[in-house]
C-alpha cells in the first residue's frame, strides 16, 4: 500500500485506537496525517533491499 492508498483505506481515529491497544501513543496534528503514515503504507525494508540489489544499482557495479 502506498500513502495515497492508506488515506482511502485507513481512518486516523481507528489507527489511533489500534496503536493505543498496542501501547503506542501519538499526538497527530490531523487524522488525515496519521492515516497517511499508517504502518501498512510502508514497504518492508528487506523487499526494498532485495529489489535494489536485483536491479544492479550503480554503486555495486564495477568501475
Amino acid at each position: 500500500m502506498i500513502h495515497c492508498e492508506a488515506l482511502r483505506q485507513v481512518r486516523g481515529q481507528q489507527l489511533r485506537d489500534e496503536l493505543k491497544s498496542r501501547g503506542i501513543t501519538d499526538r497527530p496534528s490531523s487524522w488525515r496525517g496519521l492515516a497517511e503514515e499508517a504502518p501498512a503504507a510502508y514497504r518492508h525494508v528487506g523487499a526494498v533491499v532485495a529489489a535494489t540489489e536485483g536491479a544492479g544499482s550503480p554503486e555495486s557495479s564495477p568501475g
